[in-house]
């Protein structure tokens, strides 16, 4: 269930959506702008540019005029953008309506960018039902706006924009679905990936809840033991802070990476992780870009097929 923002349509989820011969993915993140221009659902061609150049904007239009047919997907993970839990409960009618919409319209500026995803509805509550919901927002504001401005007043054909934080559920359940391991999918995961737009993204689910997420900041001048080292400890930092939900739910941990080959086969022999389920992911993460060994995710959606993956 998602919002429809005035401005632009948000529609989930990002994965299923890349049904088109032709494709612009647009993942705006933390640190930069990251364009991927995919035909036949292979990625033919890309560009990233950091916000610390003067000229990223003009970078990033250049490039896009030269895709002018391809249906344009945009992938948002900008340092404004945040996540919410909401209860939120149904107001009784005679005509029973979604609850959230009024909630978004009352707490939201109405310019703002807003999807949500609603986890679970207890209709069991002795207040009456109410619906439990995660909420991801940014303001429209640069970098988002240039670059949807620029696709929407081009007439670019627009796919919708989409939330990383609230695609974390449909990346896992495909990673799940491709490795067949359905039996984790009723334990509490921690998804690992690395991004050149964002640096390391780390989010925490139970089921269709995203728990939280979390960036850090890449190390790119150090080790692989390094980076592997700055990682685990964020995850024991979250294993720790879940452990008395986890206890009380009774549910197993299963962390999940998606990094490159070097990476996951460090991350498979950690001793302080051997009493969790590990899941790596590394098959062809890097169909096209050789200079930064640790790019993954953006990479990993262009160049596998995803779409023809149906979760488990």
């Amino acid at each position: 269930m998602k919002k429809i923002s005035s401005k632009l349509e948000i529609v989930g989820n990002f994965i299923n959506n890349l049904l088109h011969k032709q494709n612009l993915i647009i993942f705006i993140g933390k640190v930069g702008i990251k364009i991927i221009a995919c035909y036949k659902h292979q990625a033919i061609d890309n560009i990233f540019v950091s916000y610390e150049k003067d000229d990223h904007f003009q970078v990033c239009c250049t490039f896009l005029k030269n895709y002018k047919k391809f249906q344009v997907l945009v992938l948002l993970d900008s340092p404004t953008c945040q996540i919410k839990h909401e209860f939120i409960p149904m107001l009784q009618s005679i005509i029973k309506s979604n609850p959230i919409e009024k909630f978004i319209q009352d707490n939201y500026n109405s310019d703002d960018i807003v999807a949500y995803t609603v986890h679970n509805i207890d209709a069991n509550n002795a207040g009456g039902e109410v619906w439990q919901t995660v909420i991801a927002s940014s303001p429209y504001i640069t970098p988002t706006s240039q670059v949807l401005e620029f696709v929407i007043y081009n007439s670019f054909g627009f796919n919708g924009i989409y939330f990383l934080s609230l695609e974390f559920e449909s990346i896992v359940d495909t990673i799940l679905a491709i490795k067949h391991t359905p039996k984790v999918q009723n334990d509490l995961q921690i998804f690992v990936t690395i991004t050149e737009t964002s640096g390391i993204r780390i989010a925490t689910k139970y089921k269709k809840n995203i728990l939280d997420e979390l960036t850090i900041s890449f190390p790119s001048d150090k080790s692989d033991l390094y980076i592997v080292g700055t990682i685990e400890q964020a995850i024991s930092d979250k294993i720790l802070k879940y452990k008395t939900y986890a206890t009380s739910l009774d549910l197993k941990i299963c962390i999940i990476f998606l990094c490159n080959k070097a990476l996951c086969d460090i991350f498979e022999r950690l001793p302080s992780f051997q009493t969790y389920s590990i899941i790596t992911y590394s098959d062809n993460i890097l169909p096209f870009v050789a200079e930064n060994k640790y790019q993954s995710f953006q990479e990993l959606i262009a160049g596998l097929n995803f779409y023809e993956i149906k979760p488990l």
